[in-house]
C-alpha cells in the first residue's frame, strides 16, 4: 500500500460489466455522462482520461491484458440482472481485478463504485 500522505497521484479505475458487449456500450455511456470532466475518450484502447489525471480502463475479457495493471477503484456496471446473475467467468475476472487494488490509497468502503445502468440519474439528459 502507498503512503497516501506522501505520494498523491491520479487514480486508476477499472470498469467492468456483465459481458464484453455490455461493458463496451456502458463504458461509452459513462464517458458521455461525464463528458464535462473527460479530456480524452479512447474507445479503441478502452481508456477514459479525465482532466484531473484520473484514468478509467475498460476491463477486457482477456485476462492477459490485466498484466501489470494496478487499480485504485473498481466501477461495476450493473443493469436489471444485478451482479449475482453474472456468468462465472466474469466473477473470476472481477477477482483478478480486485487483486490488483492492493496498492490503492482508497479506503475499502470506497473501493467499489456501482454504476447502475437502470438508474434515472445515469440516463437523465
Amino acid at each position: 500500500m502507498y503512503d497516501c500522505e506522501v505520494e498523491l497521484r491520479p487514480l486508476t479505475l477499472a470498469f467492468i460489466g456483465y459481458d464484453e458487449g455490455q461493458t463496451r456500450r456502458y463504458f461509452a455511456e459513462f464517458a458521455k455522462v461525464n463528458s464535462d470532466q473527460v479530456s480524452h475518450f479512447l474507445d479503441r484502447d478502452g481508456r477514459i482520461l479525465f482532466k484531473d489525471g484520473t484514468v478509467v480502463r475498460r476491463v477486457h475479457y482477456d485476462r492477459n491484458r490485466l498484466m501489470g495493471c494496478q487499480f485504485d477503484q473498481v466501477i461495476i456496471a450493473v443493469d436489471w440482472r444485478g451482479v449475482y446473475n453474472w456468468p462465472e467467468e466474469r466473477f473470476v475476472l472481477m477477482r483478478e481485478v480486485y487483486e490488483r487494488t492492493s496498492r490503492s490509497c482508497v479506503p475499502g468502503q470506497f473501493l467499489t463504485i456501482i454504476y447502475d445502468l437502470d438508474s434515472e440519474v445515469v440516463h437523465d439528459e
